[in-house]
């Protein structure tokens, strides 16, 4: 009776995505991700002659540092981005009552500060009816 043994096929990709995923490549080394001796049936030889390839020769294990995990689905992100999208003006505009931003807007023309423009109706500056600034908003 002939017993036949299973070479392993072994892909370089996939050692490299091994490696960059925190697998070592001796068990010894293992630091709790795996090793390429184990995952393969290698014995540490076998090791050493895998990386003597040249498409493997000199690569080095890669730790993750910590594993992200986007819980966040496509329709909760397009609110959150619809939400904090520092180019709508319009949406911070409408938050500002209507009084206060056309004071604000006059401000910048007459060098009056918003807070001392007041808004009954009638544009004002310091209580003084009809000195022009009303034009600014027809």
């Amino acid at each position: 009776m002939t017993t036949t043994r299973t070479v392993p096929e072994i892909r370089a990709s996939e050692v490299i995505d091994a490696l960059q995923n925190g697998v070592t490549r001796f068990k010894a080394d293992d630091e709790g991700y795996g090793s390429i001796e184990e995952k393969y049936g290698l014995s540490p030889a076998g090791v050493r002659r895998l990386f003597k390839n040249e498409t493997l020769k000199g690569l080095k294990t890669i730790m993750p540092e910590f594993t992200f995990v986007n819980d966040v689905t496509a329709e909760e992100e397009e609110v959150l981005e619809d939400d904090l999208n520092p180019y709508d003006a319009a949406s911070y505009i409408e938050e500002i009552p209507e009084e206060v931003h056309e004071a604000q807007v006059a401000s910048l023309f007459t060098g009056i500060r918003a807070e001392e423009l007041k808004y009954d109706g009638e544009v004002t500056t310091s209580g003084v009816p009809n000195d022009g600034v009303e034009d600014l908003f027809k």
